[in-house]
């Protein structure tokens, strides 16, 4: 009798545990503008979760802030490290001088102090920038490593209904970097993200922000301005179409320049993903061209 009322007991503490594991688990997700593929593979492991019977932890897709110029409005999150880099190259010809610039290792590194606030370490890293005639001799050459930036993201809203997943980032420079290249003085950036989710597969984001910095001693600014549309093609393999305009104020170069760029991201794991982007300049004073290539891991 004692063996039956024990085993009662014992069956009804478990039914509290056992009416919980058969909830699904909370599949709710936010698409960032340069990884839609992920909703799709954690969708499908939920999905053969409950098929199996059993639940499964939710977490959180990639959210990379590369390979285009609009930034993800999302956080990183509490304790998670992510390292974000790659490799840039643009092409430009203008009055019979062809110059060539690479840039790497763009180093993005993020940290989740909170669930919505993150620290950051920004270096594009070092520049090589050469010009040559029109016979191919190199007439310039200036390299070397640039100021690098910390500042934080501070995540202002999730997305309801029409209101927009949202963040700001700020963010000031160090002016240790080659004289070709620095400042001389704490430039500063702040940066506005703003992005719905349209379907499943599909988002848009757009994001406004200016940069304050020294030009040959005078003060000048640039606002800038971007928008971008994501699409997941596939489980692991997303793409995205942007344009971003940058508008000099107190400067030399007094025309805009407009940009139009595309991409790959291929998510390899949960935690990796490699990319791809080509872009063009539209109007003269834009550069004529630019692609390069890049990697996001995150523990």
């Amino acid at each position: 009798m004692v063996r039956i009322t024990l085993l009662a007991v014992a069956i009804l503490l478990a039914l509290p545990s056992l009416a919980g594991a058969t909830e699904p688990p909370d599949a709710k997700w936010y698409l960032n503008d340069v990884d839609p593929a992920w909703a799709l593979v954690r969708a499908e492991l939920i999905q053969r979760s409950l098929i199996r019977g059993q639940s499964v932890e939710p977490f959180d897709p990639l959210k990379a802030d590369r390979p285009d110029f609009t930034e993800s409005p999302t956080t990183m999150g509490l304790r998670r490290l992510q390292l974000e880099a790659g490799w840039t190259y643009l092409h430009d010809t203008a009055e019979g001088i062809d110059t060539n610039v690479h840039v790497l290792p763009e180093l993005l590194l993020r940290f989740g102090l909170t669930e919505r606030i993150e620290l950051r370490l920004a270096w594009s890293g070092y520049e090589s920038h050469k010009e040559t005639d029109a016979n191919a001799i190199e007439i310039a050459s200036y390299e070397g490593g640039t100021d690098p930036w910390f500042g934080c993201k501070l995540q202002v809203s999730k997305q309801q209904v029409w209101l927009p997943e949202s963040a700001m980032i700020v963010s000031a420079s160090a002016p240790v970097g080659a004289r070709v290249w620095t400042s001389d003085r704490v430039d500063t950036v702040v940066n506005y993200i703003y992005a719905w989710d349209l379907t499943d597969r599909l988002s848009v984001a757009a994001s406004t922000g200016a940069w304050w910095t020294e030009q040959n001693g005078d003060a000048m600014s640039v606002i800038h301005q971007s928008a971008v549309v994501g699409l997941a093609l596939t489980e692991r393999l997303g793409t995205y179409f942007e344009w971003f305009g940058l508008f000099y104020h107190g400067s030399p170069v007094d025309r805009p320049e407009h940009y139009v760029n595309g991409g790959f991201t291929f998510l390899v794991t949960e935690n990796l993903q490699f990319d791809w982007r080509l872009g063009v300049g539209l109007p003269e004073a834009s550069d004529d061209l630019f692609t390069g290539v890049g990697f996001v891991i995150r523990w």
